[in-house]
């Protein structure tokens, strides 16, 4: 925790240099997106997002190449002899120091994947409202039961079944002409 707090003092003490300039622009900043709110805060949450993709990847990033590196130096037989451990790394906090990543290609590695993931968001989380898709078959109506008289003989029971049911057994199925009859 100690190294997170040393990295991250030099912003601490920007930010309480200039206080007075953050204050005054978080205030106009929220004036602003109040009135815009419709549109800024859907854009900020989508800056999120990304933000949020983009560490996911940073932290999966590293943590490879960690397992690489020591991965590659347990199983070379010059370890039995010349125990060097190898120094690939990508630094998990200061990420915009370029000169911290070893092997210096690994730069390109996370750069590569952030246009990826600009790629992925542009392609399945777009800027724009999502239309609902719309159902190409239709519902049948309900249909209208009709007014019966009185006298008349209802044959539906209420659930669209015939109330005079007629079973025919298939011919080659019966032998006995008393039961063909039924």
């Amino acid at each position: 925790m100690n190294d997170i707090m040393f990295h991250l003092e030099p912003v601490f003490n920007h930010i309480g240099e200039h206080l007075v300039f953050y204050v005054i622009g978080a205030i106009v900043a929220a004036v602003v997106i109040y009135f815009t709110r419709p549109y800024s805060i859907s854009y900020i949450l989508y800056g999120v997002e990304g933000i949020i993709y983009f560490g996911l990847m940073h932290a999966a990033v590293h943590v490879c190449v960690r397992f690489a590196a020591w991965f590659h130096y347990e199983t070379t037989f010059r370890a039995l002899s010349d125990p060097v451990a190898v120094h690939w790394e990508t630094p998990l906090i200061r990420f915009w120091e370029w000169d911290l990543y070893n092997p210096q290609w690994l730069r390109w590695v996370e750069l590569a994947f952030v246009l990826i993931i600009i790629g992925l968001m542009r392609r399945y989380r777009p800027m724009r409202v999502q239309r609902s898709h719309k159902i190409n078959v239709k519902a049948a109506a309900p249909q209208k039961k009709k007014k019966k008289a009185d006298d008349e003989d209802e044959d539906d029971d209420g659930w669209g079944v015939s109330k005079k049911r007629e079973y025919t057994i298939p011919e080659d199925f019966v032998k006995d002409d008393k039961l063909k009859k039924m």
